[in-house]
């Protein structure tokens, strides 16, 4: 429970600052329209992440075949995840900043900041490789194997980020 303390504490702080004050000043006044905007537009990136990410990591795994070579495929996909993955952390620092509390009196912000790290870094393992070597993962059979639970792991961590996410809205532990 001490690290929660410390989290309600910094977003404690984060009310203090000229920055929450800016977003306050953007979504006071308007019946939470602007929050809303923000928020829906978080939540339309998080349906481009899990469909563009869902679609790839499902072809690492050898459940789907596209037709296409996997270096093709990243080039289609993962520009709109990257585009998504931005959006997200503007609007999600944005909502952060407007309302620290709601995130850090949560006991599941810090497992979605966890999910969505370590979901990143796989992602970005998937896009260097291919980057580098377009035919990285089908070079050899341990490879393959490799990419497999490697697709997996993106899919389960991808899916951590969306719930832990979603469940913010509806947790919150009194301080």
């Amino acid at each position: 429970m001490n690290g929660f303390l410390h989290l309600h504490e910094f977003g404690t702080w984060i009310n203090s600052t000229a920055l929450h004050a800016w977003a306050r000043g953007i979504t006071a006044g308007t019946e939470d329209k602007a929050l809303l905007a923000v928020q829906i537009t978080h939540v339309l990136t998080v349906c481009a992440i899990a469909g563009s990410i869902g679609i790839f990591s499902l072809r690492m795994m050898g459940v789907i075949e596209s037709g296409q070579p996997l270096a093709a495929l990243a080039r289609r996909l993962l520009p709109w995840t990257w585009g998504a993955i931005l959006v997200q952390a503007l609007t999600g620092g944005f909502m952060i900043l407007d309302r620290p509390e709601r995130a850090f009196d949560s006991l599941t912000f810090p497992y979605k900041m966890a999910f969505l790290l370590a979901a990143i870094v796989v992602t970005a393992v998937f896009h260097v490789t291919l980057h580098r070597d377009p035919d990285y993962w089908d070079h050899d059979r341990n490879r393959r194997l490799t990419a497999r639970w490697l697709g997996a792991l993106a899919l389960v961590l991808w899916i951590g980020v969306i719930f832990a996410g979603r469940w913010i809205a509806y947790e919150r532990v009194p301080v």
